[in-house]
């Protein structure tokens, strides 16, 4: 057992200079993940509310717009207690995410496996980021870090390895289709919104059930007590 605990280790260890140049990309890309949210929720807060049936104003998913408040009213819900919502269902969990990914960092930041899932959890305080003007593009490119990570984590976690090992011609296409729906449009490439539906769910579905697999497979065939604990967090 202690023999699987210290190679499951270091395969995922860095070394210098790798360790510091990660280091260096995981400060860069999370103080530009924060800046950006923070930015974006003071416009959010300081600006007055939008009307989101409007198609010519920008309204993400998780913002709350005067339809919103208008509905709230006449359903007898104070204005007040919408906003707290908001900011509970939006501002909170991403929040939390940045905290635990910080943990993370200071913890473990020699481990690439443990940076990347920190990064991850970083970088996807971006998420829902709007009317950011031209640091648009740079947003997105956080996102897709964040989204690439994600996709990634089922098949590598805990131990660095993709198993089982007909996995590794999986991964490439899934991650490739991932950031061509995110990038596209910094890309230059117009795409119909119908196929980008079909590419996003055509990535999506084969990333659910084959990293799903990889997961338990993992558990089950491959994994020492130790891996199977940090599977299970």
């Amino acid at each position: 057992r202690v023999t699987s605990m210290l190679s499951t280790q270091s395969t995922t260890l860095l070394r210098p200079p790798w360790l510091s140049l990660a280091r260096a990309a995981w400060l860069i890309i999370s103080a530009a993940a924060v800046i950006a949210f923070i930015a974006e929720l003071n416009i959010v807060l300081r600006a007055p509310l939008q009307d989101c049936t409007d198609p010519a104003v920008l309204c993400g998913p998780w913002h709350v717009g005067q339809g919103d408040i208008a509905l709230g009213e006449a359903l007898n819900i104070p204005a007040q207690l919408l906003l707290f919502v908001y900011f509970f269902n939006s501002v909170f969990p991403r929040i939390a995410f940045l905290l635990v990914g910080l943990v993370i960092f200071m913890r473990r930041s020699d481990d690439w496996i443990a940076l990347m899932l920190s990064l991850m959890l970083t970088t996807f305080v971006v998420e829902g980021v709007q009317n950011l003007g031209n640091f648009m593009p740079v947003v997105h490119l956080i996102y897709a870090v964040a989204t690439a990570a994600f996709v990634l984590l089922p098949f590598v976690f805990p131990s660095g390895r993709i198993v089982p090992g007909w996995m590794a011609w999986i991964v490439p296409p899934l991650l490739v289709a991932t950031l061509f729906a995110i990038l596209s449009p910094y890309l230059g490439i117009q795409i119909n919104e119908q196929i980008y539906a079909i590419l996003s769910l055509g990535a999506f579905f084969p990333w659910f059930l084959t990293g799903g697999y990889a997961a338990i497979y993992r558990y089950r065939r491959v994994s020492a007590n130790v891996e199977r604990q940090q599977t299970k967090w």
